[in-house]
């Protein structure tokens, strides 16, 4: 879909409040750094950044009572952060959008309508069109047609994907008021590339739907009203996580990650020794740009003084990535290699066990669990069948074990599969596992027994047609 780019949106009222200097006295204190200066960046400095340099790209997804938290968050934003904005909210696809010029209203920066191909610049303002997706390539934005029917489209999930896939760590994505949960699967991809998340605080917000759901699923980095994530952007862009540069340290050249693992293993209970380092490392400096600290020594000093600190870094490098049937090629080679043949040599009637090591919290094992279903059933076969899925984090497994079996119709078909998940970490062996969970016949039988997890079966069934029975 090409659009012609509408012109710049026209400002009506009083100048809005798009300097540092009107909203100094709205913003949060500006944590000291170990030797007494502050960290607030000029905001030259914050964007590390030229007009002609990949400059910080930030998505914003939003819906019902989005545009009063927009309002609020680019009242107080500086019209000269150095950052790029892309807004998308649910837009009547049948009437022309009013949006763009109501923002204009509130900020200094240039607010135009996305229009396919179009350069991305800092301190610029994108908002989508009706009746679209967008996205972005590399530099420039892109604007297709939407492929699903209406009332199932995801345009925030698609935004957030697609800044995950082309700017990695450095993606970055708001999540305002809004009902509903779009935004929190492709929060999944940004959280999977280390990049920065902030979250409306629901108590902030006119529907509360969409934050709770990104919270619900601890993706947040941060949780804070709309008019004070200005501040925390201009400090995390600042970062040396973000600018590009490597991690100071006050000592040597070499800045060595040692005494964190130390703290992990011996507090935490987590040895990361044998992970590959830079991902280490990646981890590690993200958490400190979120933190806003310069030195190695500054954050193992936070470490050792902030409990919740040590368990949120254990989280983030033991990230999730995961959805159904996730890697469709990888899936279709396990079906068609190992459990055909497996249905195939086997009688009806014959155990079969599998095992899911770092099940995170179960999809994978539901897939595999279906795969092997659809297998035995056509071939007219029967099996007892049991699925053991282990994780090392226990706030995983609670997201299967929180649902339920009776939550299935009576008239389903009989349960045909088993899945027991058990704690990496328990010294329970399998067979003694925690509570387990029988799968109905059927794929979409099976995954209406588990609401907790039918918003992201939906998802990935429009992109997989493996999944279907």
């Amino acid at each position: 879909m090409n659009r012609k780019p509408p012109n710049k949106a026209k400002r009506s009222g009083p100048r809005p409040k798009g300097s540092r200097e009107a909203n100094a006295a709205d913003r949060p204190p500006v944590p000291a750094r170990a030797d007494g200066t502050e960290n607030a960046p000029s905001a030259a400095e914050a964007s590390g950044t030229s007009p002609t340099s990949l400059c910080p790209v930030v998505g914003v997804g939003a819906s019902a009572g989005g545009i009063e938290a927009l309002i609020r968050l680019f009242e107080a934003m500086p019209s000269d952060s150095g950052m790029a904005f892309l807004i998308v909210m649910h837009l009547d696809p049948t009437r022309e959008s009013q949006l763009a010029p109501l923002l204009g209203q509130h900020t200094a920066m240039p607010v135009t309508e996305a229009a396919d191909g179009a350069a991305i610049e800092p301190d610029h303002v994108y908002v989508i069109a009706p009746d679209s997706a967008l996205t972005i390539d590399d530099r420039r934005l892109r604007l297709t047609e939407p492929t699903e029917r209406r009332g199932v489209r995801y345009p925030v999930d698609r935004l957030f994907e697609s800044l995950a896939k082309h700017r990695r760590e450095r993606a970055i994505c708001i999540v305002l008021s809004g009902s509903g949960s779009d935004g929190t699967e492709g929060l999944k991809e940004v959280k999977a590339q280390g990049g920065c998340i902030l979250v409306q605080d629901p108590s902030t917000a006119r529907f509360d739907s969409m934050p709770r759901s990104a919270i619900a699923a601890d993706l947040a980095d941060q949780v804070i009203a709309p008019e004070h994530m200005p501040h925390v952007l201009m400090r995390y862009i600042a970062h040396a996580y973000i600018s590009g540069s490597e991690v100071v340290d006050e000592t040597t050249n070499d800045p060595s990650i040692d005494p964190v693992l130390a703290l992990l293993r011996s507090r935490a209970g987590h040895d990361f020794r044998l992970y590959k380092r830079n991902t280490l490392k990646r981890r590690i400096h993200r958490r400190m740009g979120l933190n806003n600290l310069h030195t190695l020594a500054e954050y193992v000093e936070l470490l050792r003084t902030r409990p919740g600190e040590l368990e949120t870094l254990t989280k983030d490098l033991m990230i999730n990535v995961t959805g159904f049937f996730r890697d469709p090629e990888a899936w279709t080679a396990l079906d068609e290699t190992v459990l055909a043949p497996l249905v195939d040599e086997r009688d009806s009637g014959a155990a079969v066990r599998l095992w899911i090591p770092a099940c995170a919290t179960g999809e994978e094992a539901y897939s595999l669990a279906m795969l092997l279903v659809d297998r035995a059933e056509a071939a007219n076969k029967q099996f007892d069948i049991k699925l053991f899925a282990t994780d090392g984090r226990e706030d995983n497994l609670a997201v299967p074990r929180a649902s339920r079996n009776h939550d299935v119709p009576t008239a389903q078909p009989v349960k045909v599969a088993a899945i027991h998940f058990v704690s990496a970490r328990s010294r329970d062996s399998l067979g003694g596992s925690d509570a387990q969970f029988a799968l109905p016949s059927g794929t979409q039988a099976a995954i209406n027994g588990f609401p907790s997890l039918q918003d992201g079966y939906r998802r990935s069934k429009s992109s997989h047609s493996r999944v279907n029975p």
